[in-house]
């Protein structure tokens, strides 16, 4: 009995005592809010934030039209709005730069971009020799842009980047120009494809919306060149309209109109495109390992993937990159295409009432059973082993969707002060990030008696 009685007296006084250090300004808080809705505080904010840090957007309506280019060199930030129905920005310039692995971990979520022009929402720049590195780990996710046949959601500049961007509204935008950083086109490199998530900076886009609603589009929504490596997958395709701007959706350059390697590995498999006639190209290669698989189509394009070799059978390359003989430096090879399907209507789970289509090669340096494969059996046959796609969804995807261990409120696999410290924050509002993980009595509601059951946890593990 006095035992028990002892327990519970020290669980009050350690409760109060945590509440009393953080309302008392000890305890420091890891989410830094902006105090008004304005480029300025945010830049107040940002230099009051550390590495881990996330700065948060004010609460209600905030539409910010005037906004500084900001440069990012923080590890693990994050950048978060409140929804993109509340969180707004409006630019005709860039609105984030990184300097590459100074921003590693760098996560923008919940914020609505507006684009007049084609600006860059996110420019990657890269630091070193040939590879160039850019950021790693990068997330954006949630976030809308809307353009007017311009604006970047991703651009990045000679830069190899890692991670991932999900669950994103993108609308009559040019999303995603992906340079990766192999400008040295001397630099040796190996395939086929590598293994490994994070394997040949490989960045994901998956789970995103792509919208066309009138005449104003970019011409690509997806464009990659100089060694990048790029997974598009579980990704829809809504196109209204057909128009002059838009010709061709994912486009891989090669290493011939400029003087670096182009496109090292795409993988495209598991997206839906609800495309208008007229719009015939899904996808234009020039070069890089290809893996198509499971792609829908809803009508019955003419073109739908191509592949050619413009070094090889075309002209205009930057002098000395003109190639005469097999292989041309990063040409299509060891690529695969099975199971792709058009003319699926309005049934774009299954397509059952479709056609497999296959892809077709501009050009005769680019072979059919030397270079690509049109089944998967025999794609697996010619690279040795079977084809295993990557983890789905892409683990840095996990933090806004938590798995919870009772009493762990950061989800940093202890269960120690620091997730009482999480639990008051949520409470105070200045961290929105972690309430999923600290209703320990799963009531939808975080209040001081969940912050109560942390310390429960703590004292009888």
């Amino acid at each position: 009995m006095k035992a028990n009685l002892l327990k519970n007296k020290t669980t009050t006084f350690i409760l109060f005592a945590v509440v009393f250090l953080i309302l008392a300004g000890q305890v420091k808080a890891a989410t830094q809010i902006m105090t008004a809705c304005t480029s300025a505080a945010f830049n107040s904010a940002y230099l009051a934030a550390s590495n881990g840090d996330t700065i948060l957007f004010p609460e209600g309506m905030c539409n910010i039209s005037t906004w500084t280019e900001y440069s990012i060199a923080k590890q693990n930030l994050t950048i978060m709005g409140r929804g993109v129905d509340k969180t707004s920005i409006t630019s005709t310039n860039t609105i984030f730069t990184t300097p590459g692995p100074a921003a590693n971990g760098l996560r923008i979520t919940g914020i609505r971009f507006n684009a007049s022009s084609d600006i860059f929402i996110l420019l990657i720049n890269g630091t070193g020799s040939s590879p160039t590195i850019g950021t790693q780990n990068l997330r954006v996710d949630n976030c809308a842009l809307y353009g007017n046949g311009g604006g970047r959601l991703i651009q990045t500049n000679n830069a190899q980047i890692t991670g991932v961007a999900d669950h994103n509204l993108l609308v009559n935008a040019y999303p995603f120009f992906i340079m990766g950083g192999y400008r040295d086109k001397t630099y040796p490199v190996s395939y086929p494809r590598p293994s490994g998530i994070n394997n040949n900076g490989g960045f994901f886009i998956e789970d995103n919306t792509f919208s066309v609603t009138g005449t104003a589009a970019g011409e690509h929504q997806i464009i990659m060149n100089v060694g990048s490596s790029v997974v598009i997958r579980y990704n829809t395709f809504n196109f209204q309209a057909a128009n002059s701007g838009l010709w061709e959706i994912i486009d891989t350059h090669g290493a011939c109109y400029q003087s670096t390697h182009g496109t090292f590995l795409l993988e495209v498999y598991e997206n839906n495109f609800n495309i208008p006639s007229g719009l015939e190209k899904l996808l234009g290669s020039e070069g890089g390992q290809l893996i198509v698989w499971n792609n829908r189509i809803n009508i019955t394009p003419s073109w739908p993937i191509t592949m050619n070799q413009v070094e090889f059978c075309g002209s205009g390359c930057q002098s000395g990159m003109a190639c005469s003989a097999y292989p041309c430096l990063d040409q299509t090879r060891y690529s695969g295409f099975w199971n792709n399907k058009k003319t699926c209507g309005s049934d774009m789970t299954n397509c059952s009432g479709g056609s497999v289509f296959a892809p077709i090669s501009d050009c005769s340096i680019v072979q059919l059973n030397r270079d690509y494969y049109t089944t998967k059996s025999a794609y697996d046959t010619a690279m040795g082993s079977t084809y295993i796609p990557y983890q789905y969804p892409h683990p840095l995807t996990q933090a806004g969707q938590p798995t919870c261990t009772p009493g762990d409120a950061n989800s940093d696999g202890n269960i120690n002060i620091s997730d009482v410290q999480t639990c008051i924050n949520v409470i105070l509002g200045t961290d929105i990030t972690h309430q999923a993980c600290s209703d320990m009595n799963t009531s939808s509601t975080v209040d001081i008696t969940d912050c109560q059951a942390i310390i429960n946890k703590i004292l009888n593990p």
